[in-house]
């Protein structure tokens, strides 16, 4: 059974669903398989505003 790595619920729920790079291409990550989760939507969409919130507090 596929699982959201971020919330825990199955992947296939009739929720929107995103690729998401574990490392980000522009940190050097690559687009290979290894680099690669799929979760949902919203998921994805909280862990770049997450990350965001990080980048924000530095400046």
């Amino acid at each position: 059974m596929w699982k959201c790595p971020v919330c825990g619920e199955h992947l296939f729920n009739g929720e929107n669903f995103d690729t998401h790079h574990k490392i980000e291409v522009t940190e050097g990550g690559s687009n290979e398989i290894e680099n690669l989760i799929h979760l949902h939507k919203k998921c994805h969409l909280h862990i770049h505003s997450e990350k965001k919130k990080k980048v924000s507090k530095k400046a």
